[in-house]
């Protein structure tokens, strides 16, 4: 696409991919009934960057540059928190899916794929998934994408300004998520593969050059300002994920215990091998599971073995790049022994890249082949991924409701109780001059603190051992569900009033004002 009618074709296909991006981010954000769980953390982590400065928020937050730019946008916009949370996603997941879309500009060949690739963009579930999230996520993706893009660029050109690019998108990246330090690290290593010795070595100082520059300057940083180290704690996590030892053993440590009590003694020799395949399996289910069961049914109708492949370098590059992601997920794998979509997206991305080029060709050819029954199949398996994005299963509106009439009714400096993150968040909102503690009702004498409200101002009275009896406070704010009878067969043996109380017909949930009776 080096022409300029492709050029004028490129920036009117980012210009829709972006509107669309952006409607997608009102849409769902306008229909979202709760914010999300890490959402609330990352806009207390904020209030306290803006009441008491950086060091302050150590104690929520150990890798705070995102909660760090919500008080920047709340600052400079004069928006609630909440909002500029909102719209700070809104601006990345756009910045994500242009640079989606200039990765596919050098995957694709005419301006209809082109345009099919935008199309595939949009409706990725990986992606649309979280738009109504506050989180760190997108940013990641959407710098990490932007790098790689200047990476392909400079492996094209060899030019300066590519390499400078590239490593500083990277590096923002890591100031999202840390793990983007390993992919800092892995990506220009692909270049002693392809590139012989001598050229290899030069190309890859070159293109590293600002990283040598940037570890320098950040072991100067932390040596003169050690308290940065306890604010970003979640550096040591880099040396902890490249501590080689630490895999060998967490292996045996798990061997033995699969030696011991799961497996018999005529299949324990096998027990390492039988431990990293499933971790494998386990890995590979999420990848095909995250990549959607739609956009798998429309890669086997696209795909064709007789398609020639082009810019056959880039695909490579793609193919060392889902590689390092698998590598980064298997290494998070074998520490916490789970994996969640969201971790893998970038994974899902590097996929949806690397078949970018065979579905746009296979959906170009069943439209001038006027294929209808396969082009309705696609449609629709494209739709169910944005009408899945634009519902939920079942709306939590109950608890918000619930918070905000209490914290509108109940007299200010209240003590208050609930067992429930979200009450927390919206009461506080609405009312932050009572005292809220989130408790764990049905533990009677052993409460565990989960949560202080809003500017960890009552961290010491919920932290008090009064705070553990229900008769210390003078309402609560409960979260009844149905499949939690103890809780409710509980409540009914306090001696407490309920004032308010909202259902979900749908599941018959609850949530409830109590008061409390001296």
């Amino acid at each position: 696409m080096n022409t300029h009618s492709s050029l004028q074709n490129l920036c009117r296909v980012r210009i829709f991919t972006a509107f669309i991006s952006l409607i997608f981010s009102l849409q769902t954000v306008y229909f979202d009934d709760l914010i999300n769980r890490d959402g609330i953390l990352y806009l207390q982590t904020a209030e306290l960057f803006m009441a008491d400065g950086l060091y302050a928020t150590q104690g929520l937050l150990n890798w705070p540059f995102f909660s760090i730019l919500i008080s920047w946008v709340h600052q400079l916009t004069s928006l609630s928190l909440e909002t500029a949370g909102f719209v700070l996603n809104g601006l990345l997941f756009i910045l994500l899916t242009d640079a989606l879309v200039l990765i596919s500009s050098l995957l694709v060949v005419t301006p209809r794929q082109l345009i099919i690739a935008a199309i595939l963009i949009l409706g990725f579930a990986p992606i649309n998934e979280f738009r109504d999230f506050i989180i760190r996520d997108p940013g990641y993706w959407a710098f990490t994408s932007l790098a790689l893009y200047h990476f392909i660029l400079f492996l094209n050109s060899q030019s300066f300004k590519a390499a400078t690019l590239w490593q500083a998108f990277m590096t923002i990246a890591i100031l999202f998520r840390v793990e983007g330090s390993l992919l800092l690290l892995g990506l220009p290593l692909y270049l002693l593969f392809i590139r012989k010795p001598i050229e290899g070595l030069k190309q890859l100082a070159q293109s590293s050059y600002l990283i040598v520059i940037g570890i320098t300057s950040a072991i100067t940083l932390l040596l003169n300002q050690p308290d940065l180290v306890s604010t970003f704690g979640k550096i040591h996590s880099i040396f902890n994920y490249l501590d080689l030892s630490s895999y060998a053993t967490t292996l045996s440590v798990q061997t033995s215990i699969m030696q011991d009590q799961v497996l018999n003694k005529y299949s324990e020799d096998y027990a390492a091998f039988i431990l990293i395949t499933g971790m494998l399996a386990m890995l590979m289910y999420k990848i095909l599971k995250g990549f959607s069961i739609s956009y798998l049914v429309i890669y086997f109708i696209t795909a064709s073995r007789n398609l020639q492949p082009h810019a056959k370098n880039i695909q490579h590059l793609l193919m060392y790049f889902l590689a390092l992601n698998a590598l980064v997920l298997l290494a998070f794998l074998f520490k916490e022994y789970f994996i969640s979509v969201r971790y893998a997206s970038m994974a899902l991305i590097a996929l949806l890249l690397l078949l970018m080029h065979d579905v746009t060709v296979g959906i170009e050819r069943l439209w001038l082949a006027k294929n209808k029954l396969l082009l309705s199949v696609i449609a629709l398996a494209l739709f169910y991924n944005v009408a899945d994005m634009s519902t939920t299963s079942s709306s939590k509106k109950y608890i918000k409701d619930t918070a905000i009439w209490a914290a509108n009714h109940l007299p200010p400096n209240s003590l208050i109780m609930t067992d429930d993150q979200f009450m927390l968040y919206y009461f506080n909102r609405e009312q932050p001059t009572s005292i809220v503690c989130v408790k764990n009702i049905l533990q009677k004498t052993a409460f565990t603190i989960r949560y202080e409200n809003n500017a960890l101002l009552n961290k010491d009275f919920c932290a008090a051992e009064k705070a553990n009896d229900y008769n210390s406070y003078d309402y609560i704010l409960v979260v009844e569900k149905e499949r939690h009878p103890k809780l409710i067969s509980f409540l009914k043996t306090l001696n407490l009033k309920r004032i308010y109380y909202q259902e979900n017909t749908h599941l018959n949930d609850g949530a409830s004002v109590y008061k409390v009776i001296k």
